[in-house]
């Protein structure tokens, strides 16, 4: 997200946005991965409800270095 939306709940208002209708769909759960050192991120989806379940060792490629990734999940 730019840097300038952060912190006016932006985030919050699109996380609802995509919770609502994925629960009034019928899904079970809401998956996310992410780089661990994404700290805002992670508080963002923990404030709405999301835990991390694991580690994903090595999944992306970034500056040539192969990066592990925070798999984080919310049940519907």
């Amino acid at each position: 997200m730019e840097r300038a939306w952060r912190g006016t709940g932006a985030g919050s208002a699109l996380l609802r946005a995509l919770i609502a209708p994925a629960t009034q769909l019928g899904y079970h759960k809401m998956v996310r991965s992410a780089f661990p050192w994404n700290a805002l991120g992670m508080a963002l989806y923990e404030k709405h409800g999301f835990r991390t379940v694991g580690i994903s060792k090595e999944m992306g490629l970034l500056d040539g270095q192969w990066r592990d990734t925070i798999i984080m999940e919310k049940i519907l």
